[in-house]
């Protein structure tokens, strides 16, 4: 099989590895040398060096698959052009071209119904995609210029020439829109089946996106496209969301505490919490800062802890940064640490909230945790004066009166129980 071989260098011109591109079609398009101390792919940016001024100057970095669109692109005078080596930009490539521009254009080989047809196109869309959420928080602004059928960026300026490439940049759109036109152009939504597996395909996209904003921008897209309410695709949306990872987590989390729900029927004391951070996350009620400050133990379920807690820490931080908060508050995805947190916070965010009296519902939310945790804990502790109650019976019992040193000090904790638990009869009802 005949290869052509190419060299890769760093910024500093120092050469790290060789790539093949093969002539067989039966084989993968680029073949990379293997990884070694010295060359990690993950971070390496074929041409970078040759590309960095010029992207600098054009405000926008070209994103090639190898390095013969790389060469061939130069050599006709377009210059901000590199290759990633055949992956997906990664969070170490978005940095190093992060610093030259915060602009980027993925050039793909096909237009849309050649994609389809190319295994490599969808997997190199889909790995794009599944990385969304680095290049939003890198405020990374990334699109897609797709060119004719059976042409590679290389072949395409060697027919077309220069201009009609250029053309093509400038039809460049958000890889998100991309995406959901390349989902729309499989299906006939004027068939009604097709419809239904179109709508459920994008909220299976959306649903991937931690980004409330971004999320409320393509549903937007979606009920204008689909002719569909956008009441109806958030709902939707929950449910798919509840399906694959909410409901998960209610069942099987540790920090579900054992408790199991009704399939049909959230549990009570979960729900509550979950009302407690809609209403934080919504900035309503007059009680909106005693609940903030309510603290994490009046939380029973370590999902809703954690997010409140994340609410409390993002709140703080934009009231030092900026003097202000705006609302509804967005929570970087960083901070969600897995699928299921993400799904619950999607949840919070996208559920209505609709209170006749926002400062009425925020007392009944704030009343409720407060009665819970002071109930947990007025039973927490008539158990231990129960406790030492009987251990003071089985101490006078085996003991007598000759344990009076022993007998005082169950005597007074005895005595403490009794002045916390009125305390906290006292409390409980203020808060019935």
């Amino acid at each position: 099989v005949k290869m052509q071989l190419q060299q890769t260098q760093t910024q500093a011109q120092t050469q790290i590895q060789t790539q093949a591109q093969t002539q067989a079609k039966s084989q993968a398009k680029y073949i990379n040398s293997p990884e070694t101390k010295i060359y990690s792919k993950s971070k390496s940016i074929y041409g970078l060096f040759e590309a960095k001024n010029n992207i600098v100057e054009n405000d926008a970095a070209l994103i090639v698959e190898g390095y013969t669109d790389v060469i061939l692109l130069h050599q006709e005078g377009i210059k901000n052009v590199v290759a990633s080596l055949g992956t997906a930009l990664t969070t170490e490539q978005i940095a190093v071209i992060g610093r030259f521009t915060k602009n980027i254009i993925i050039i793909f080989d096909s237009d849309a119904a050649g994609m389809r047809a190319s295994l490599r196109g969808m997997e190199r869309l889909r790995e794009y995609n599944e990385k969304l959420d680095l290049y939003h928080e890198s405020n990374i602004n990334m699109r897609v210029a797709v060119l004719e059928e059976g042409y590679d960026p290389a072949d395409y300026i060697m027919r077309k020439g220069r201009e009609n490439f250029l053309e093509r940049l400038d039809k460049a759109v958000n890889i998100i829109d991309f995406t959901i036109d390349m989902i729309l152009r499989k299906y006939d939504i004027n068939n009604l089946n097709d419809k239904l597996r179109a709508t459920d395909e994008l909220l299976g996209f959306i649903s991937t996106l931690s980004s409330k904003i971004v999320q409320e921008e393509c549903i937007k897209k979606i009920s204008e496209k689909l002719n569909l309410r956008e009441s109806l695709l958030i709902e939707q949306l929950l449910k798919k969301s509840n399906k694959k990872s909410f409901k998960k987590t209610l069942d099987n989390k540790a920090g579900f505490e054992g408790i199991k729900q009704d399939e049909k029927a959230a549990n009570p004391l979960k729900n509550i919490e979950i009302e407690a951070l809609k209403i934080l996350v919504n900035g309503l009620g007059d009680k909106f800062y005693e609940l903030l400050d309510i603290g994490p133990e009046y939380f029973k379920f370590d999902d809703t802890r954690k997010i409140y807690e994340i609410i409390k820490e993002t709140f703080i931080k934009n009231k030092s940064d900026n003097n202000q908060v705006n609302f509804p508050l967005e929570i970087s995805s960083d901070k969600l640490e897995d699928e299921q947190l993400k799904a619950l916070y999607n949840m919070i965010t996208f559920s209505s909230v609709n209170y006749s009296d926002y400062n009425l519902a925020c007392l009944e939310v704030y009343n409720n945790l407060k009665r819970i945790y002071i109930t947990d804990r007025l039973e927490e502790t008539k158990k231990k004066l129960k406790q030492f109650e009987n251990f003071r019976k089985e101490l006078i019992k085996k003991e007598g009166e000759q344990s009076a040193e022993k007998l005082e000090k169950v005597d007074n904790k005895i005595k403490e129980l009794n002045l916390r638990l009125n305390k906290l009869e006292n409390e409980q009802f203020k808060y019935k």
